[in-house]
């Protein structure tokens, strides 16, 4: 980067993330080979902008982590996790918004096997959004590349030379549903501010299990039931997202 080079995109991978055996000791979760391969991420991100820094070029670079699978939330016989759905990503920079964007994933009390953590927001929104706020492209052509839902997120603060207005960014949207525990049936409520929204239900393994809406709906409240006589007892996560606000909750068929 120093020397001139005009490569927009380096990838550098750091293996040894599919930890199906000693992911953590025992007696400490917080020591183990996961937490050895985070000191080692963190430190070589430290350092990397540090550097950047020292030359005068942090506001040029943003770096970010990503991974091809997530792990599972019950731990194997191994002291290790099999491969999950959902999982973290970190982007680095002075032109970052600082903070976490997303809660805390909800564990039930009853973990089925396989079962993974729910997924907030989709990987292609945080790839789009880096497209337009870091590389100017125009939002219908990300659209066109990744998804007609994407979802515009407050990740970068606009240093120069890709200034870019995030957009106002709320966590939740406002969302009721009842029964749940649910058998047959159960409901949805919602406040809308008018504007596209795409309703979905995931099983435990991350998988869409049905599409319950994808539509236009007005500014106020609406209610829709959802039929569920064809699904199996388990646990699902309910989805809704329009193009600023996301909620998802974990919801059980018995």
């Amino acid at each position: 980067i120093s020397g001139g080079l005009q490569t927009k995109i380096y990838v550098v991978s750091l293996g040894g993330f599919d930890t199906h055996a000693d992911q953590a000791e025992a007696a400490d979760p917080e020591t183990g080979f996961h937490a050895e391969l985070l000191r080692d991420l963190s430190d070589a991100i430290c350092a990397f902008h540090d550097n950047l820094n020292l030359l005068g070029l942090s506001e040029r670079v943003l770096s970010m982590t990503f991974s091809e699978f997530g792990r599972q939330i019950r731990s194997n016989a191994s002291l290790g996790t099999d491969h999950g759905t959902a999982a973290p990503m970190f982007l680095y920079g002075d032109c970052v918004n600082p903070g976490i964007i997303g809660e805390n994933p909800v564990i039930p009390d009853l973990v089925q096997l396989q079962e993974g953590v729910s997924m907030q927001y989709d990987f292609r929104s945080v790839y789009g959004t880096v497209l337009m706020d870091w590389f100017e492209v125009p939002e219908d052509k990300v659209k066109e590349l990744l998804f007609e839902e994407f979802q515009h997120l407050p990740l970068i603060q606009g240093c120069e030379p890709t200034a870019s207005e995030n957009p106002t960014f709320e966590e939740n949207l406002e969302l009721r549903v009842y029964p749940n525990p649910f058998s047959n049936s159960f409901h949805i409520q919602f406040r809308s501010e008018g504007g596209h929204h795409q309703i979905s239900l995931f099983d435990a393994l991350g998988g869409e299990v049905r599409r319950i809406a994808s539509e236009e709906f007005p500014d106020g409240m609406h209610s829709i039931t959802v039929n569920t006589s064809d699904l199996s007892p388990a646990n699902y996560f309910l989805r809704i997202a329009d193009r600023y606000h996301q909620k998802t909750v974990i919801i059980s068929k018995i």
